[in-house]
């Protein structure tokens, strides 16, 4: 009986070694940047499903801003360039805003998101960020 259950054990284990996920991956990165004096965080989500939909977020806080906009891209590399398939923006009348979506994606293709975050106070930009993720493959 001792041998049965060791022998199912390392079957298990090994099995376990063996394996490889199929399924979506995910990105989350939330930035909280130091050097900025009005953002306090720029948060962004990046996930394909396991059936090619990509979904795309991203969002702003800020402080002693009259509004806020994000731009949320997602772009696909093709010939040795990243071509953008698909783009959300949203403006706010506050101090927090997002902008993204939902887009189906072709397989066999790298896909990756780029999006913008700018406060402005009496219409006049006075802070940016970006930031780009780490390509995914479909």
């Amino acid at each position: 009986m001792k041998r049965k259950y060791l022998i199912f054990i390392c079957v298990c284990w090994i099995l376990t070694l063996f394996t490889t996920t199929a399924f979506a991956s995910s990105e989350k990165s939330i930035n909280y940047p130091t050097r900025f004096t009005n953002i306090n965080t720029f948060e962004n989500t990046f996930y394909i499903s396991s059936n090619g939909q990509a979904s795309v977020s991203s969002y702003i806080t800020a402080r002693n801003v009259d509004s806020v906009k994000v731009v949320a891209i997602l772009q696909q590399y093709n010939n040795g360039n990243w071509k953008t398939i698909k783009s959300w923006s949203e403006t706010t009348k506050r101090t927090r805003g997002g902008a993204g979506g939902k887009w189906y994606v072709l397989s066999g293709n790298k896909y990756r998101i780029v999006s913008y975050g700018y406060t402005y106070v009496n219409g006049r930009e006075v802070e940016s960020t970006s930031y780009t993720s780490n390509y995914k493959v479909y």
